[in-house]
């Protein structure tokens, strides 16, 4: 009796491959729970005859019914690619139903989640104009989208997409359970809001890159005071305040310090003694190091440079005036000498 040496890794996998794709004369019918890029990728490797349709799985009326083939819907997906959608008659109702792609592309709207996506990703690289964010679309993936869409589609989304980014970044660092490392980076930024200016103070660790605290406040309250009080609060181990264990925490001024070591700021006069009084050491960073390295010449540049403009000045100055008295005394020689 000979062994089977059927591979039955690749028979699972066709298996699989045909409960969501299957075949028919020139069709290519796939399950509406199959990703759009399955789809586009299906539509340009096969020929232009060859109709990529989305048919339903559960083929039930909401009535009870059962439902039959009745015709396929044209849907332009993304307003460019031919995608049919399979529509269903009940027997029982007589209403016809087209396939639903929940999931896939959401109700009155023409363009898939995962193009909506990419535009909320954007944000993730670079903050850049909504103009930009639908020229990189009509680039990457040769869309006429406009940058009204982008727009509303961003308004209407942002706050579930951060919320779910910023829900999936602490339970990532949950599982990884990162430790402070004791060199932080301290952070000032400048910004405007409806005719209104705010500072943003930020805290992070240098090696970790886990952002410690994040305040924004108005310019008003930015003072030295406040630097000291946000770094001081920000380097208590605040971990106490998110433990359902221990429902009466103490004071954040009585909890443990992290490890602290060094904190890396720019070149302002405060933070030093800040710092001191905190018990960390300070670091400038790179920048403001050959800034403060390059001010000097910068200066010795423009004393030498405003010397040369003043000696230059003066130069030209004298001239003018040694000229004028040349011919001022030749018009009194001339004279005494008509005199005489």
């Amino acid at each position: 009796m000979k062994r089977n040496k059927t591979p039955t890794g690749k028979v699972y996998a066709e298996k699989i491959f045909n409960s969501f794709v299957w075949f028919k004369d020139e069709k290519i019918y796939l399950s509406q729970e199959v990703p759009s890029i399955i789809a586009l990728f299906l539509l340009f490797i096969m020929p232009r005859e060859v109709k990529i349709i989305y048919d339903m799985a559960d083929r039930t009326c909401p009535c009870g019914g059962k439902l039959h083939k009745h015709e396929i819907k044209l849907w332009k997906m993304n307003k460019i690619f031919p995608i049919y959608k399979q529509r269903y008659k009940c027997c029982e109702c007589g209403k016809t139903l087209t396939t639903p792609l929940n999931g896939i592309v959401e109700r009155h709207c023409n363009y898939t989640t995962y193009i909506m996506d990419l535009i909320l990703n954007i944000d993730s690289i670079e903050h850049t104009s909504y103009k930009n964010k639908a020229k990189l679309l009509q680039k990457q993936w040769k869309l006429k989208i406009h940058r009204s869409t982008v727009y509303l589609h961003k308004k209407n989304k942002y706050s579930q997409y951060s919320q779910a980014k910023w829900k999936g970044i602490l339970n990532l660092l949950n599982k990884t359970k990162l430790e402070c490392s004791g060199v932080y980076c301290y952070v000032e930024e400048f910004i405007g809001n409806k005719n209104q200016k705010y500072t943003r103070l930020s805290l992070m660790d240098a090696n970790t890159r886990v952002i410690i605290n994040d305040l924004k406040i108005p310019n008003e309250e930015f003072t030295s005071d406040f630097i000291k009080i946000f770094i001081k609060y920000s380097l208590k181990d605040l971990s106490v305040y998110s433990d359902p264990t221990t429902p009466n925490p103490r004071h954040p001024l009585l909890l443990p310090d992290l490890k602290k070591e060094v904190i890396v700021t720019d070149g302002d006069n405060a933070y030093p003694n800040i710092l001191k009084e905190l018990g960390v050491e300070q670091h400038l960073c790179v920048f403001h190091k050959i800034m403060n390295q390059r001010t000097f010449t910068w200066k010795q540049q423009r004393k030498i440079k405003r010397k040369q403009g003043t000696l230059e000045y003066l130069k030209t100055k004298n001239t003018e005036r040694i000229k004028q008295r040349k011919i001022k005394r030749k018009r009194t020689n001339r004279k005494a000498f008509k005199k005489g």
